[in-house]
């Protein structure tokens, strides 16, 4: 093998392992799915459902359309916690906590809070 192949060929095996590395320190994308029953719902009743976290802080959120007075939503959120210093390792625990969900009749909004319990 002459010094310049083996040259690139370690080039690029330095960059596929540092790609692989980098990929795999990402934090997991999960998901929560809400189920329910609305009693006595009508044709255009829709359903929101937003996550809240630690101190209030809102997150992730959808909407769902009522069928057959049932609704279900899966909501997919991100387990990485923000950090303020960049050089720290990434820390892969943020979950909901609390989840509000509004039905929309029409004009007129309902909201109810629940605690989430995620099984992880």
């Amino acid at each position: 093998m002459r010094p310049e192949s083996a040259k690139t060929l370690l080039h690029v095996v330095c960059l596929a392992f540092v790609i692989c590395i980098s990929a795999g320190a990402q934090c997991p994308v999960q998901a929560v799915l809400i189920k329910g029953r609305v009693e006595n719902a009508t044709v255009d009743s829709k359903v929101r459902v937003q996550l809240l976290y630690p101190k209030g802080k809102r997150g992730e959120s959808g909407e769902v359309t009522v069928e057959d007075g049932a609704f279900q939503i899966p909501i997919e959120f991100v387990t990485e916690k923000s950090s303020q210093f960049t050089n720290l390792p990434r820390r892969c625990s943020r979950r909901p906590k609390t989840v509000v969900i509004t039905l929309m009749q029409g004009d007129q909004e309902s909201r109810v809070r629940a605690i989430l319990a995620l099984y992880v």
